[in-house]
């Protein structure tokens, strides 16, 4: 069943401002976080277009899995068919390897956001996570796709940021403390930081396995026998 709204335990209808809720309980929080990623009214950017759509489909559907997963098993909306659910699994298991490793920097530092904040903010850049990709304009092909996201890959295995400050500054941020952190501890490097590249890695090589294609303003590009991106 698809809905317009997360359905979400009751306190979350009074939750308090957006700067308290770093003293609200950590689910709390993370609904809150979840609801601005699902709500066609707060992501008014995306539903001017049909890539955008697309987009907040897939973010609902992430969504309830990860809800699953990580903070009611009995959530019920949401649910990826049988078709859709192992690239949903790849992102779900994306989302937590990540917010695991937020969860271990914010404790460690001060100067990042709480983990749920960080990784509403790195969804919404769609750059380290979020790999199906939403086009203004211009022309994507899958082969070159595949090739930015392996070659960033490659990068983040070795310690290096392969993203712009410019163009996703809070993606950039967050992947410069954690590799400052990794370079310096084994531990953080082998529990935290390569978990979300492996789980990054998979997911690129899924997209190219399965021979995905690209979905433009609604129409799917012409590239040989590709699925849909």
């Amino acid at each position: 069943m698809i809905t317009n709204t997360l359905i979400l335990p009751s306190p979350y209808l009074i939750l308090p401002s957006f700067p308290s809720l770093v003293n609200c309980n950590s689910k709390l929080v993370m609904a809150f976080v979840l609801n601005e990623l699902t709500s066609e009214e707060k992501n008014q950017d995306l539903i001017q277009i049909v890539t955008g759509k697309v987009l907040i489909r897939y973010h609902k559907l992430v969504v309830g899995e990860f809800c699953r997963q990580t903070i009611d098993s009995n959530f019920s909306y949401w649910k990826p068919n049988t078709k859709l659910m192992p690239i949903i699994q790849l992102e779900v298991n994306l989302w937590q390897s990540v917010f695991k490793m937020l969860e271990n920097m914010f404790y460690r530092t001060s100067f990042i956001d709480i983990p749920e904040f960080s990784l509403y903010g790195l969804i919404r850049e769609r750059e380290l996570m979020v790999f199906i990709a939403s086009y203004i304009g211009g022309k994507l092909r899958v082969k070159d796709y595949l090739a930015i996201r392996q070659h960033q890959n490659r990068e983040l295995q070795g310690c290096e940021n392969p993203f712009e400050r410019e163009k996703s500054p809070y993606t950039w941020g967050i992947m410069n403390s954690a590799i400052r952190i990794a370079e310096h501890d084994d531990e953080f490097r082998k529990n935290f930081y390569m978990p979300v590249i492996r789980d990054r890695q998979k997911f690129t090589a899924f997209i190219k396995s399965e021979k995905f294609r690209a979905f433009l303003e609604g129409k799917i590009r012409r590239q040989g026998r590709r699925k849909e991106l």
